[in-house]
């Protein structure tokens, strides 16, 4: 009987982990899986660009033709303050009535505060100053 040398461990470890020059099995799978990627990527790329050119083809005679002054309708335009306020307190009043008419009124009222703080500044300090004279002249009586 003619018997062969043992091998050690790392040499059969090292014949385990090594890769044979014809490849792994997996190797015309993951080649496959490789190249598809590849011509995905390249006729989606395709596409994208064409759809690009395609709509700049279109939009772009329209965008020419927009009388001029047109996008300047609204240039400048600015929401006023008072609807401002108007919609902070009522969105306000509205999440706060959800909760009972205690949290409507004290979230109302102090929504109603700061925003009128915000938005119309010297009416609150116009206010604050008449009610400090006020104040005043009913001590002084």
């Amino acid at each position: 009987m003619d018997q062969q040398p043992q091998k050690g461990l790392l040499k059969v470890a090292e014949e385990a982990l090594t890769v044979p020059k014809e490849g792994t099995p997996l190797r015309p799978f993951i080649t496959a899986a490789r190249l598809s990627a590849q011509s995905f990527i390249t006729e989606t790329n395709n596409s994208v660009q064409s759809v690009a050119e395609t709509v700049n083809k279109e939009i772009t005679p329209k965008m020419e033709s927009i009388p001029n002054g047109f996008g300047n309708a609204m240039s400048g335009a600015r929401i006023r303050p008072d609807f401002k306020f108007a919609a902070v307190v009522g969105v306000t009043a509205l999440l706060s009535s959800k909760f009972g008419m205690r949290p409507l009124i004290r979230n109302s009222t102090i929504a109603s505060i700061f925003s009128g703080i915000t938005f119309f500044p010297d009416s609150m300090t116009r206010g604050w100053s008449h009610l400090q004279e006020k104040i005043s002249n009913s001590i002084n009586k």
